[in-house]
């Protein structure tokens, strides 16, 4: 949910601000949301963000 919505709100700021967003702030996005959600929702309290957004894809 939380990527499709980043999609949607970069899709948005092209669309109607003529603003162009790169896909890297996309997935920092997406990764400070899905920390967030996660560490509000989750019992387990031991992650920290750092380690959480260090995730690379390659």
């Amino acid at each position: 949910m939380i990527v499709c919505w980043s999609i949607w709100r970069a899709r948005n700021k092209l669309k109607f601000s003529n603003t162009p967003v790169k896909i890297d702030s996309i997935l920092s996005e997406v990764k400070a949301i899905g920390f967030l959600w996660y560490s509000n929702r989750s019992k387990c309290r031991d992650l920290e963000c750092g380690e959480w957004c260090s995730f690379v894809n390659t």
